[in-house]
């Protein structure tokens, strides 16, 4: 049982390549953040632990570290592109306040330039589709 649980070079390696995976997948199971991360941590661990201990191979390793890893530039660059999107209008879930939430587009962009303008006007030609 000792040397399932100690520490080695593949297991950190498997640990840290399984955490964004991990969290996001316990993330729509666990609502609270603190035990969301515990348990983030806890069964990345394990999880690395397990399979270190029993998958011998060392390229399956290397391979299945190197999935992890996309897999979390992905879910990263999905999560920054819907935090950075500019909001666009949609008439179908505010049909009566669709000209109100395109105004909104330019009150709440830092600075105007021709792209928010372009959205602005993609967005009043949808509230009038």
């Amino acid at each position: 049982m000792k040397n399932l649980v100690k520490p080695t070079g593949f297991r950190i390696v498997l640990f840290f390549t399984f955490l964004v995976p991990l969290f996001m997948a316990i993330g729509f199971l666990r609502p609270a953040l603190l035990a969301h991360l515990l348990a983030t941590i806890v069964s990345g661990y394990l999880l690395a632990c397990l399979f270190d201990y029993f998958v011998k191979n060392r390229n399956v390793k290397i391979v299945v570290a190197s999935v992890s890893a996309l897999v979390s530039v992905i879910w990263i660059y999905l999560i920054s592109r819907v935090v950075t999107e500019a909001e666009i209008c949609d008439p179908v879930h505010e049909p009566s306040q669709c000209e109100l939430a395109c105004r909104k587009i330019i009150e709440n962009a830092a600075n105007v330039t021709d792209e928010v303008l372009k959205k602005f006007n993609e967005c009043v030609q949808n509230c009038y589709k």
